[in-house]
Order: structure tokens, then sequence, then C-alpha cells
């Protein structure tokens, strides 16, 4: 919001390189945040371990931090955004089978 009085931009990011970094950190987190926390409560709803959950949230918030970190660097190659990405992903996939394992 901040970003968007500073540049006057109401819609999109007005050729702004930094409200369009911006743009994409909240869209990003909007992306992958509610599929995991959907799963999250879905784990914890079918009685996995309170540390298991714990873990893999922690684990989420330190994945996320690192994406935006990455994607605040902008060059090229970026370990944060990677480790953010690839961190991101493998966490879904390990709640989602561990959902469907404590389902069998």
């Amino acid at each position: 919001i901040r970003a968007r009085f500073k540049n006057r931009v109401s819609i999109g990011h007005g050729n702004d390189k930094t409200l369009e970094t911006w743009i994409r950190i909240h869209g990003n987190f909007a992306e992958y945040t509610p599929i995991f926390l959907i799963l999250l409560a879905l784990l914890e709803a079918a009685g996995q371990s309170a540390q298991f959950l714990y873990i893999l949230g922690g684990a989420f918030v330190v994945c996320r931090l690192s994406h935006v970190i990455g994607l605040l660097m902008r060059k090229a190659p970026n370990p944060p955004r990677a480790i953010g990405i690839i961190g991101t992903m493998t966490l879904i996939v390990i709640a989602a089978v561990s959902g469907l394992l404590k389902l069998l």
C-alpha cells in the first residue's frame, strides 16, 4: 500500500520495479499459503502429532521468508529464492502425502 501511495499507482505496477516486486511477493504468498494452511488444518483434524505440525509450519515460514529475501535480491542465480520455492513445494507435498497416509 505504501509503495502504491508513494508512486501514485492505483492498478498494476506503473512500470515501477519496486512496486512490481512487492506485488509478486504478495501474490506468491496468496498463491501458496492458503493451500498449505488447509493441508495443515486437515492434518490436525486427522490427528497428526502437534510436533509434526509445528515443524511443518515453522519450516513453511522459513521457506516463505527465504523466498521474499530472494525476490528482493533481484539477481540470478538466487539461492534464497530457490530454497524458498523448492522448500515450499516440498512441504506442500509432504503435507499432502502425510494426509493421504493418515487416511490409509
